[in-house]
């Protein structure tokens, strides 16, 4: 069996079965009472004590980031701890499902196709020149040649290497369409490990990734405003786990390479990176003080941003100017 397709649908198949017969999904209802024993001023002791809980967390916190200054891993740390609890309360819709979800794929699915149309009529506007960002070349048949031979090509990962990165996965990510959440690939690790190291090293061997790897269920996360109008909604995107699996895989290097050093990916990768780092100080910003809100971006954001940067800074001038703008929204993050 040749194709990294058929391998993997094979494996999914037997897999998906396997798990069907021993550990089928099931669906509970949980309800919550209300407690009339709560009294007026039962509730203004409760309010009470959440102020003074709110004290100690911020004084608590800052003492937290004082003490591990210069350590990025236990900086993230208290920065898990202190972001707020996410909801699990799902929205309700009042509308035909059927009806919204179309409403919800077509208005997805045009997102870029507006973008640059509004893009082009912006441009067209203010009289301003654009370029293609990556321009055709010709080349010729020993150009050719020396440039495939200079390409990167990956290594064969070992088992370990696999184990390592699956262990290291969070356990809190929702499971794709199939329902086969990370814990469940952990438990049965030690059994589908050189199934799983033979397909990814087979897919990297082949310059082909799986088509089953590619399918995703897309859920709208609700924005401000009407949650059934689409346009206050923003697609979220599941993979299925072992795509997440080959993807961190291949990230192995800290510094994403191309064939023309050019380092486009690696810019794009680090300034999204960059911006899920600000985004979540941001949101627990209100605990710290600005003295430890500076020792808390230089640790963890501009210590990303310029390692490495000797190897990468001699790229395309559009380029820089991605993480130049992450470093301007960082010095303006207090």
């Amino acid at each position: 069996m040749d194709s990294v397709d058929d391998r993997v649908d094979v494996f999914n198949d037997l897999f998906l079965t396997c798990l069907d017969n021993h550990a089928p999904i099931k669906t509970l209802k949980l309800k919550r009472k209300s407690n009339p024993s709560i009294t007026a001023e039962i509730r203004e002791r409760i309010n009470t004590r959440n102020k003074l809980h709110k004290r100690a967390q911020r004084d608590y916190f800052t003492q937290q980031v004082i003490t591990n200054k210069g350590n990025t891993g236990s900086l993230w740390k208290i920065i898990r701890r202190a972001l707020p609890n996410k909801s699990n309360q799902r929205p309700q819709y009042t509308r035909n499902t059927d009806v919204l979800a179309n409403e919800f794929n077509r208005f997805f699915i045009s997102v870029g196709q507006e973008a640059a149309k509004k893009s082009t009529e912006l441009a067209n506007q203010h009289s301003l020149q654009y370029k293609n960002p990556t321009p055709q070349v010709t080349l010729t048949s020993q150009q050719a040649q020396r440039d495939e031979e200079g390409c990167f090509a990956f290594q064969s990962f070992a088992p370990d290497d696999v184990r390592k990165v699956i262990l290291d996965m969070p356990t809190n990510k929702a499971p794709d369409f199939d329902k086969v959440p990370i814990l469940m690939v952990k438990d049965c690790l030690e059994h589908i490990l050189p199934t799983l190291t033979d397909l990814i090293n087979h897919s990297f061997s082949s310059s082909v990734f799986p088509l089953a790897w590619k399918k995703s269920e897309v859920v709208p996360h609700p924005k401000e405003g009407e949650h059934e109008v689409a346009n206050n909604n923003r697609p979220v995107t599941l993979l299925p786990v072992l795509s997440k699996v080959a993807v961190r895989i291949a990230k192995h290097l800290d510094v994403i390479l191309d064939s023309g050093l050019r380092f486009n990916n690696h810019i794009s990768s680090l300034s999204s990176s960059l911006l899920s780092s600000l985004c979540k100080i941001i949101r627990v910003r209100h605990l710290f003080s600005k003295e430890v809100l500076y020792i808390m971006i230089n640790s963890i954001v501009f210590s990303k941003l310029f390692y490495c940067s000797a190897v990468w800074s001699g790229t395309y001038k559009r380029n820089i100017h991605k993480p130049q703008l992450m470093q301007n929204f960082a010095a303006r993050t207090d």
